[in-house]
């Protein structure tokens, strides 16, 4: 950054990292930003670590719903789920994933997509990553039926139950759409969770006259 004539630099440190084992003296600032939300597997039971209300909604929606893992025929029903999803939150265009970023996750090994339908018609979908001790809830997609029927309730709890029988130590399920603990995704996320991480920020500034 000081080659380049870089001002000031911010850096994003995964919640899941432990920070006291990093070298945070190069920044000059740290800022705590958000919580996220993870659970610890301690049991090889995946419902052992939910609530009744939420294994009740959880076992209601697998009797409702069909439930399975993609395969790569599944590409373009998926995207179009995730499409229409992103248009009915009006998320901002510079976010959208294309159709080439979906073909590689669900080529890719290391990732799983979780599908719920209902009358044969796709309603919801998680997509899930993994490395050796974590496993990490990236993207996911809904519509009215997926809501109505708890569609994400019966979704995550198989991604549990897969990193379980990967050996997986971690669920990584992140934050909200904003810093507030009474955001609804926020809340939705802790009721799969027993542990709360914290999401910072690091800047470091090269110029603090400029800066």
């Amino acid at each position: 950054c000081k080659k380049k004539n870089i001002v000031a630099e911010l850096t994003k440190i995964p919640p899941f990292l432990d920070i006291t084992k990093l070298n945070i003296k190069i920044f000059d600032e740290l800022h705590k930003v958000s919580k996220t939300c993870a659970l610890l597997i301690k049991s090889n039971e995946n419902q052992v670590f939910f609530n009744k209300k939420t294994r009740y909604i959880i076992n209601k929606a697998a009797r409702e719903l069909i439930y399975r893992k993609a395969n790569k025929s599944d590409l373009k029903v998926i995207h179009d789920l995730y499409i229409s999803s992103m248009v009915n939150l009006n998320a901002d265009k510079r976010f959208y994933l294309d159709l080439k970023a979906f073909k590689f996750l669900l080529e890719e090994a290391k990732s799983t997509f979780h599908l719920a339908f209902y009358e044969e018609q796709l309603i919801g979908f998680v997509c899930f990553l993994f490395d050796e001790k974590i496993s990490h809830y990236h993207i996911s997609a809904n519509n009215i039926q997926g809501r109505y029927f708890n569609a994400n309730y019966l979704l995550l709890s198989k991604a549990i139950e897969e990193s379980i029988l990967r050996g997986i130590e971690m669920v990584h399920f992140g934050g909200g759409l904003t810093s507030k603990e009474d955001d609804p995704l926020f809340r939705f996320k802790k009721k799969f969770s027993n542990f709360l991480l914290d999401y910072n920020l690091g800047l470091s500034i090269y110029n603090k006259e400029i800066f």
